[in-house]
């Protein structure tokens, strides 16, 4: 996954960079290197990423601490 289809998906599901990292578990700091393109995401996160597609929003909402 690119950091740039990253960013898509975060933005499809309406969430800034930090609940985007809360939803994915990661530190925010991690998570913005990923989306800058300064490191390569964990096949894990991507995969969690694309699933989160599919999910309710209100469930992607809980994972994000919303």
């Amino acid at each position: 996954m690119t950091a740039d289809e990253l960013t898509a998906i975060r933005e499809r599901l309406g969430l800034g960079p930090v609940a985007m990292s809360r939803a994915l578990g990661v530190a925010y700091t991690t998570y913005r290197d990923w989306q800058s393109g300064k490191a390569r995401i964990h096949p894990s996160a991507a995969r969690l990423a694309e699933l989160m597609l599919e999910l309710p929003a209100a469930r992607v909402a809980v994972l994000a601490g919303r």
